[in-house]
């Protein structure tokens, strides 16, 4: 076999402006199953998160690329992009989540609600066959709603089933064909438009939780000013690169790029993106202080790194989320 050490961490995110249906989501496996596929020692481990939208993939680079395992992926019905390349420079890092914007979101739900509305009132109509009667011929009412709510989660499990599994949107899919057959149309409708519905809610769940954690990715700062220990020239380097014992410079209204200790000057700063203390604390030399808050003082500072920016609090607050996420049972 390969040796361990040949192995990278790559990940992929659905791509921007790829519709809620197609997100990355792996509770019965799929993803999994896909890439397990490759022949043995290109693929070690696959992590999926649908809530981040993010699949992470240890594989070996030397065989199989990132950009190969998003094309089959792709291939297979999902929209998904290289956000990291650990293969790349042979590292990996913590990628950044790709901000969602709200009016892209706003778009998609709008493309989905209608229908899913629509469903739901020929539904409570097709109900109305059951007082019997004139009413009855009602019913057919329901195969309108089966119209409207059907289209998605037959081409998903379409998509399923041509991978040799079976998931729930199979199941209601044959559910509903059942029921048509016994003209039990309102039966039809009422599957068909609730299994929408919950699909609908839980994009609207995922996607209200996607956006907190944007919130947080953007805790972190991008750069930070590395002081020169010889010329003490202010060099702005990306925060990722400021090794541990180094000295940065942090001027009013700026985020400390990582964990450190003040050494030199007087301020205060603003803690209450990770503690939620909305006073600014005075900080002086010799106190710590945490990645990701900011000088909301009138006076820079001086701080010398305890942590890289990987190990920063608000680097490690992401990762704990992350695993939080991917963690999760299926049921869940």
């Amino acid at each position: 076999g390969l040796p361990t050490t040949s192995f990278v961490r790559s990940s992929l995110v659905q791509a921007e402006g790829a519709m809620p249906e197609y997100a990355v989501s792996d509770t019965d496996g799929k993803i999994d199953a896909i890439v397990k596929k490759f022949p043995d020692g290109q693929i070690r481990n696959v992590t999926v998160d649908p809530t981040l939208k993010k699949s992470i993939i240890e594989h070996n680079p030397y065989y199989l690329t990132a950009t190969k395992i998003s094309e089959v992926l792709n291939e297979e019905g999902y929209d998904l992009v290289v956000e990291e390349d650990g293969g790349a420079d042979g590292t990996w890092a913590l990628g950044l989540l790709e901000e969602v914007e709200d009016d892209e979101i706003a778009k998609h739900v709008s493309r989905i609600n209608p229908f899913v509305v629509l469903s739901g009132i020929f539904w409570i109509i097709s109900m109305l066959s059951y007082i019997g009667g004139n009413w009855e011929y009602l019913k057919y009412v329901g195969l309108a709603a089966v119209v409207f709510g059907i289209p998605s989660i037959a081409l998903k499990a379409c998509q399923t089933l041509r991978r040799l599994q079976f998931d729930a949107n199979c199941m209601m899919l044959f559910a509903t064909i059942g029921a048509v057959a016994l003209q039990e149309y309102t039966e039809a409708a009422a599957v068909t438009f609730l299994f929408a519905i919950s699909e609908a809610l839980e994009t609207s769940a995922t996607t209200r939780a996607r956006n907190a954690l944007s919130a947080i990715v953007e805790l972190r700062p991008d750069r930070a000013n590395l002081v020169n220990p010889i010329t003490k020239q202010i060099l702005v380097v990306p925060a990722a690169s400021v090794p541990v014992g180094s000295v940065v410079s942090v001027r009013t209204g700026d985020k400390i790029p990582c964990d450190g200790v003040v050494i030199e000057g007087e301020s205060t700063v603003d803690e209450s993106s990770l503690t939620g203390e909305s006073r600014p604390v005075c900080k002086g030399p010799g106190d710590k202080v945490s990645g990701g808050t900011m000088n909301s003082g009138l006076t820079q500072l001086l701080v010398k790194t305890t942590m890289n920016s990987e190990n920063s609090a608000v680097s490690r607050l992401i990762r704990l989320v992350e695993e939080a996420q991917a963690n999760r049972s299926p049921t869940e």
